[in-house]
């Protein structure tokens, strides 16, 4: 046999009846609750929803709000960084430019090279270059 309604007989009742009938019905309340009780809180309960909802949005504003400060805290420190690499940029073009001065062309040309020095010290003997001078004597 199948019922002729079924939401008849599937009907949850502990989601439809208020917690102040089913506390009478519980006997953990010794007097019914007044409709004026009842009407009070499904108010109390709208006003829940309300204040849930304005606390949502709050939150979300408030993300927000923090999301762009953090964006325009990042723009400023990228644009400080552009700037000081073009400053870079351009304090090396300028120590790289040729100067027109002979004596720093000379002295770029006839630099001696300490690695070209060293790599033809590795064909002396060591024994040869270790010379010690004899004192004078008096």
């Amino acid at each position: 046999m199948e019922p002729y309604k079924n939401l008849l007989f599937k009907a949850d009742y502990f989601a439809t009846v208020p917690p102040q009938w089913l506390q009478w019905l519980r006997r953990t309340r010794n007097v019914p609750p007044t409709l004026t009780e009842l009407a009070n809180d499904q108010v109390r309960q709208q006003r829940m929803k309300i204040l849930g909802q304005q606390a949502a949005n709050k939150w979300e504003m408030e993300k927000i709000r923090l999301e762009e400060e953090q964006q325009l805290k990042l723009n400023a420190e990228l644009d400080r960084a552009k700037q000081e690499s073009e400053e870079y940029t351009k304090r090396t073009a300028q120590a790289a430019e040729p100067s027109t001065d002979s004596k720093d062309i000379n002295n770029i040309l006839h630099k001696e090279d300490p690695w070209a020095k060293a790599d033809a010290s590795k064909d002396l003997d060591p024994t040869q270059s270790a010379f010690i001078k004899p004192r004078n004597s008096k």
